[in-house]
């Protein structure tokens, strides 16, 4: 009986490890691999070149038409080109089927990660593309959290006039998708 209830979780067991988000990487993709190396430990998703805002490339990986998360390699110059040899420096996860070990995924409200990670620090905007990234005080450092209000073009964070950083967010607030990177 106990050898079939073990073998019957197995294969969630087994999905939920190619799900998480840790602080080396996610899943099977680990920070310090080469691109090349990712596409091989990633069979049955799709893993095609793309191009951000800023005309700087990376790879995007998808299953079913969804891009679940985008990788980043060290390229040197940065640029539209991607370097399948290059080393992955930073891992951008999108989808909310993937967590951490705290149980923090993309979409989930900001009052269930200070559960996870402890009190708000800050909601800082950055002054170009006007994204938000907050910190809360037991987030591992090289765990970047990018936020947002949880409505299309909606801000996550309070802010007062002319100010750009806050230490309060609105009740829709959520996570839009973490970032895995190498530690500062």
């Amino acid at each position: 009986m106990l050898l079939a209830l073990l073998v019957s979780i197995a294969p969630s067991m087994a999905g939920a490890a190619e799900r998480l988000i840790t602080t080396t990487g996610v899943g099977t993709v680990q920070l310090g691999m080469s691109l090349d190396a990712a596409r091989a430990a990633t069979p049955g998703f799709i893993l095609s070149e793309s191009v951000d805002a800023v005309g700087d490339g990376y790879v995007a990986v998808a299953e079913d038409d969804i891009i679940l998360m985008r990788l980043f390699a060290d390229a040197g110059d940065l640029g539209p080109t991607v370097d399948w040899h290059a080393a992955i420096v930073a891992i951008e996860v999108l989808a909310p089927s993937y967590r951490t070990t705290a149980g923090v995924s993309p979409q989930s409200p900001l009052a269930e990660v200070a559960q996870a990670y402890g009190p708000l620090i800050r909601i800082r905007r950055s002054e170009i593309d006007r994204q938000e990234y907050a910190l809360f005080a037991n987030q591992p450092l090289n765990l970047v959290l990018r936020v947002d209000g949880g409505s299309e073009g909606s801000e996550a964070g309070i802010y007062l006039p002319g100010t750009d950083m806050t230490e309060r967010f609105r009740l829709g607030a959520r996570i839009a998708s973490i970032t895995v990177q190498q530690a500062l």
